[in-house]
């Protein structure tokens, strides 16, 4: 019983000290799937979801995006946003999470998107979309997997 006991104690000490020392000096932001991504701090979590594209399926058409700074990091969550210049007036974002439409608009109308974030991550990608990048291109980063992870060191 006092072996048992001995292993017991260990086990929860080597528990704790790894619920502790889980913290990192990161932001995981996890593609869950079509848009819905979850972020985390090792504290803090938030679920972020838009699914659907404005005006879909009748109901009320919207522009939504949100400009965020994360332990001081300032990332751009476009949700529905359809229009390029939405993003385009902004600047010196770390990260920029985008639905592939708005940047289709981007090119279409010319509106120049380079200044605007380090790094683009784009979701929202159909099963039946044909996405490619310039391999060269490291600032974008296609979310069509799910449980895909980017972290952003803080």
């Amino acid at each position: 019983m006092v072996r048992f006991l001995k292993i017991l104690g260990l086990l929860t000490l080597i528990s704790v000290s790894n619920v502790t020392f889980s913290q990192t000096s990161q932001i995981s932001i996890r593609f869950i799937g079509n848009c819905g991504l979850y972020l985390t701090d090792g504290v803090a979590i938030i679920y972020i979801d838009f699914p659907y594209k404005s005006g879909s399926h009748n109901y009320m058409e919207y522009d939504l995006s949100e400009l965020d700074s994360v332990k001081g990091n300032p990332i751009f969550i476009s949700g529905d946003t359809e229009h390029a210049e939405t993003i385009a007036s902004l600047k010196d974002i770390d990260w920029a999470f985008v639905p592939v439409w708005l940047l289709m608009d981007a090119n279409e109308k010319g509106v120049k998107l380079r200044d605007v974030s380090k790094m683009f991550a784009v979701y929202h990608i159909g099963p039946g979309d044909d996405i490619t990048i310039d391999e060269n291109e490291q600032r974008i980063k296609l979310l069509n997997k799910q449980g895909e992870i980017i972290t952003i060191p803080y």
